[in-house]
């Protein structure tokens, strides 16, 4: 099993189940605008990355030293709006510039071919197919500020459903997204999580480990267990995570996204420091 993950033009992530390899290309601009964005269907950092929105799917280009992939991405339901019609609070509904823009092609299903490098230094190419769930968000609110970072999970069902949860317990304040098969959306706002336990990472702890209590959608109660150990990309700690129902079943995978600020309270948290490589 691997996992990829492309986070708006950012980073390139590859993992390997089996191997436990981590594979990760980085790079920062932050008024690059013209290159990024050469036209209204295309995000790209030129020799690295290249997305382009076609009629009825996308397709993505990356290349890095260590890996590539070449991916075609249907559209799939589509794209949904997130938080009250796509404007999502950052955790603080009281400071009017602290919000974003975001929606989510939440179901693509997904075919290409991705190569890495192993171990041994040879080049291993692999055709693949499944789904994939591409996020944009965009905004005005204080990155650095640790009162606007959250704890973001993404549960891809096997039913083709998904649950889009962002979260922000240091004050608290929660949002979320329920998609059932046609697309259609129901905004979750009041669901509860506890995490399993603390982990250290870089100096900072982060969550790890879940029980989860949707009221009202699907099953309710679900664990989300971790799959990997997890990693640092930029300033996210990422892992795959399994979504376990009452009867212990799996029923779908979790992707997790955690930002430093939400565990670590009165810690310094610097621009240079999130952008760094760890």
């Amino acid at each position: 099993m691997a996992i990829v993950h492309a986070s708006d033009g950012k980073e390139k992530v590859t993992a390997d189940f089996q191997t436990g390899q981590h594979y990760f290309k980085q790079r920062t601009a932050l008024r690059e605008s013209a290159k990024l964005y050469p036209d209204a269907a295309t995000v790209q950092f030129p020799g690295v990355a290249h997305l382009q929105r076609r009629a009825e799917e996308m397709t993505l280009r990356v290349d890095a030293d260590d890996f590539t992939f070449r991916f075609s991405l249907d559209k799939g339901k589509g794209a949904v709006w997130h938080g009250e019609n796509g404007v999502l609070v950052m955790g603080l509904p009281a400071d009017p510039a602290q919000r974003t823009v975001y929606y989510s092609y939440p179901n693509m299903p997904t075919s290409g071919q991705m190569s890495w490098r192993t171990s041994s230094g040879e080049m291993k190419t692999l055709q693949v197919t499944g789904k994939s769930w591409l996020d944009r968000q965009w905004g005005p609110y204080d990155v650095i500020k640790p009162a606007t970072h959250w704890e973001w999970f993404s549960l891809r069902f096997f039913d083709d459903e998904e649950v889009m949860l962002f979260a922000f317990p240091q004050h608290p304040y929660h949002d979320g997204t329920y998609i059932d098969r046609a697309g259609q959306t129901q905004r979750v706002r009041d669901y509860q999580y506890a995490h399993h336990e603390l982990v250290e990472v870089d100096g900072f702890q982060f969550s790890k480990g879940w029980d989860l209590l949707l009221p009202g959608i699907k099953e309710e109660r679900y664990e989300i267990r971790p799959l990997m150990e997890g990693q640092m990309n930029l300033a996210y700690f990422e892992l795959l995570a399994e979504i376990i129902n009452p009867a212990g079943e799996r029923v779908g995978y979790c992707f997790v996204e955690l930002l430093p600020g939400v565990r670590n309270p009165g810690k310094y948290i610097g621009f240079h420091n999130l952008l760094k490589r760890r």
